[in-house]
């Protein structure tokens, strides 16, 4: 765990998409880019740059865009500001980008090398707690963001690294504060659906059970031909709200449901199964946010995602990251992990600070959430939610860009 001066963290750009502020046809383009640029020149040079999450929109763009956005994001990155490192977590929309590099390096990797890919009883430990590293030349495969930096800017260090970040920041009198980052997809029951039919032992199983899900849902859903037009249209119909967007979902929920039970001739109690299935999955979905425009990811941090949050933290976190687990969990260390500690997600496109400390285990633990930068988010669409989280040795501020983007 490394020990940084200062750091800044954003998350949920969703490059690629054309609701983001910085998509490059965005007619306000280059007003945003300057004004990004102005505040990364005014917050200096950054030991780390921390990227939370959904840095990509791979769910419902096409490659093509998401790469003409990432090379224009890291323009504007090499212009703003000098960073040593740049720790990239992916989120729900870029988890494909993670899948990719991790079945490169410990399958085909593997096998051009000469060694021999995982069974299936290992595979799921090769998503979890791992990094890639740019300057780690050892690796089978690399991961393409660094050849996206400009040409006439160093290239920082890229960290790759899924789910979780930790690193701590000593303050003025020389005690550290830690922070513990990730994304924050698995706090909403619409991203673990499979949860209710088996419950994960431990990290590894929470995503080798959803894996399926996410990917479909999140990847393989945009990337199907004519199929994703309709995908493109229901989204739009959505992010719409109101009435016809809650009897859009309604009705797509009921003719899937129809199609299968009719596809597959099931036994009566095989179609009592299903419909019960299909309604566990449709009480998942917030279709109060369809009340009004642009609230879909914006889950508040009531007292219903705080428990979500200390559970995920007591569970996943806190039984997981503890001496004389190294070797059930194969872990890289075997040590404790050092508490309290920050927790700060983003996902929801929500930046909060939690008002005071949650206790868990009897200590103090502060959550915040890094933000978004997708224009649906309000009405105004003029940055309300877009920002860095800068850390220092004082603690942690929000720098916001709203009144500033358009």
């Amino acid at each position: 765990m490394r020990k940084l001066k200062s750091a800044l963290a954003m998350s949920d750009l969703h490059l690629g998409k054309p609701e983001n502020y910085l998509h490059v046809n965005n007619p306000a383009y280059d007003k945003n880019r300057e004004a990004v640029i102005e505040m990364l020149h005014s917050l200096g040079p950054q030991d780390q740059l921390i990227l939370n999450g959904d840095l990509m929109e791979l769910s419902l763009a096409g490659w093509d865009d998401v790469y003409e956005d990432l090379k224009s994001f890291f323009g504007i990155l090499a212009e703003g500001g000098s960073y040593q490192r740049i720790v990239y977590i992916p989120g729900n929309h870029d988890h494909h980008f993670w899948r990719m590099l991790v079945e490169q390096t410990n399958i085909t990797g593997r096998m051009i090398q000469g060694g021999s890919p995982p069974s299936n009883e290992m595979y799921p430990y090769c998503f979890v707690d791992v990094r890639f590293s740019s300057h780690e030349t050892h690796e089978p495969c690399e991961a393409i963001l660094p050849h996206l930096w400009p040409d006439n800017h160093e290239t920082p260090e890229f960290i790759i690294k899924y789910p979780h970040h930790l690193f701590a920041v000593p303050g003025q009198n020389k005690e550290c504060t830690y922070y513990f980052f990730t994304h924050g997809h698995f706090f909403e029951p619409l991203f673990k659906p499979i949860n209710y039919i088996i419950e994960p032992a431990h990290l590894e199983e929470l995503e080798a059970f959803n894996n399926v899900w996410l990917e479909a849902f999140d990847y393989d859903l945009g990337h199907a031909g004519r199929m994703s037009e309709q995908i493109f249209n229901l989204e739009r119909i959505w992010q719409g709200g109101g009435y016809r967007a809650q009897q859009t979902v309604r009705q797509i929920f009921k003719e899937i449901q129809k199609v299968m039970m009719e596809a597959m001739h099931l036994a009566w109690w095989k179609s009592i199964l299903v419909q019960f299935v299909f309604r566990v999955m449709f009480k998942q979905i917030p279709l109060s946010s369809l009340d009004k425009k642009g609230d879909l990811y914006q889950m508040p941090l009531d007292d219903k995602m705080i428990g979500r949050i200390v559970h995920y933290i007591e569970k996943y976190v806190l039984d997981r990251y503890q001496k004389g687990k190294a070797r059930e969990y194969f872990l890289p260390v075997d040590a404790d992990i050092p508490k309290p500690f920050s927790f700060v997600f983003g996902h929801t496109h929500r930046p909060t600070l939690s008002p005071e400390p949650v206790k868990i285990q009897g200590l103090d633990f502060t959550i915040s959430n890094t933000g978004g930068w997708l224009r649906s988010d309000n009405k105004q669409a003029n940055g309300v939610n877009a920002g860095a989280q800068l850390i220092h040795a004082d603690g942690m501020e929000w720098i916001s860009l709203e009144g500033k983007l358009s």
